[in-house]
This record gives structure tokens, sequence and C-alpha cells, in this order.
């Protein structure tokens, strides 16, 4: 269509299982770049925690758009916590490790880094309401290798994070037994 800029972006993540792998085909027109962030085996901990968290900086001049949130993991012990791996939305994050640009994916390496920063290790913040949750798992070697998406690409107009905003993958309280492969699909506009 003449006047009109579409992107499509398309995100496969590979298990070591036979069980089908979904992937996900992505169209959002108002998109203009998009950008994933992994992090393989994370390992769980006992307290609340949150693990990774994607925010909207204040004072930016784009909103952050969710097009999808992809979770795995394994328990290398039994465990007895039942807890969930949550998504929320919350707002500014401070403290724990902001990710470096170099470390997130760009579908082509001459985009420009992302608006969006990406934090690990426990970042403070104030959660709101709860967007998706992922069972927790409790039998030795119990492995989610179908990996749990997320798929806000759905959403008419995704699912928007305006400056000052973020989305904070958490839990309550977990257990060390646990490890985490979690990955953050989002785009710019």
């Amino acid at each position: 269509m003449v006047g009109v800029t579409m992107a499509e972006q398309q995100v496969r993540i590979d298990a070591t299982s036979l069980t089908p792998v979904p992937t996900y085909n992505i169209s959002n027109a108002v998109v203009k770049n998009s950008y994933v962030f992994s992090m393989a085996g994370i390992a769980g901990v006992a307290a609340d925690n949150n693990y990774v968290t994607l925010e909207n900086p204040v004072g930016s001049t784009k909103t952050v758009v969710i097009l999808g949130t992809f979770i795995s993991g394994v328990v290398t012990a039994a465990s007895s916590v039942i807890n969930a791996l949550r998504g929320n939305r919350a707002g500014v994050v401070t403290g724990g490790s902001a990710v470096a640009a170099s470390s997130i994916a760009k579908p082509v390496s001459t985009m420009p880094d992302p608006v969006g920063v990406i934090r690990t290790g426990n970042p403070t913040l104030t959660r709101a309401a709860q967007i998706f949750s992922y069972p927790a798992m409790t039998s030795a070697g119990a492995d989610r290798a179908a990996p749990f998406a997320v798929n806000f690409a759905a959403v008419p107009g995704g699912f928007q994070l305006a400056p000052g905003e973020s989305l904070a993958i958490n839990s309550a309280n977990g257990d060390t037994n646990v490890r985490w492969n979690i990955s953050v699909l989002w785009g710019e506009v």
C-alpha cells in the first residue's frame, strides 16, 4: 500500500525436546524498530524477585510496544514452591543492572539502539496489574521445553508502555532449584 510503512518480525525459539515449538509472525504497521532480549539459565531465588524488567524511561519520546514474552525453565531438584513466574505492569524502575544495548538483539544491525531499558538483578519497582503468569515447576527434571508464549501482537496496537511505565517479570517467592529462560520482544513507535 502506498504511504503505509509495515514491519514483520519472526521469532523462533528452539528447544531440545521433540515437542513442537510455536513460532509467531508479527505484523504491526506502526512499529518502526523491534528488539529482543533473551537470558537463559537464570537461577531462581527463594525471596520475592524481579528477574527481568523492560522500562520505557521517563522523558522518552517513544511508546514501547510489547509484542511478546517467551518463558521456559527446568527444575534441577524437587521443589515444593508453587508460586508462578508473573508479568506485571509497573512504574519507574531503579537499581538492578541495566543491560548494555549491545546485548539486545536487533533484526538489522544498523537499526538505532532501543529506547527501552532492560534491567536484571532484582531492580526496585512498584508492581501494578498482573498481565500473565507461568505455572511453577515442582518435579525434579520437569522441563517446560515448549515455551510459554504471550503474543501481545494479537492485541490491537500491542501492549503499550508509556514513558515511566514498565513490564516486570517476577515471582513472589521461588526456589533455588529452578532455572528460567526469559525472552522479551518489543517494538518502539
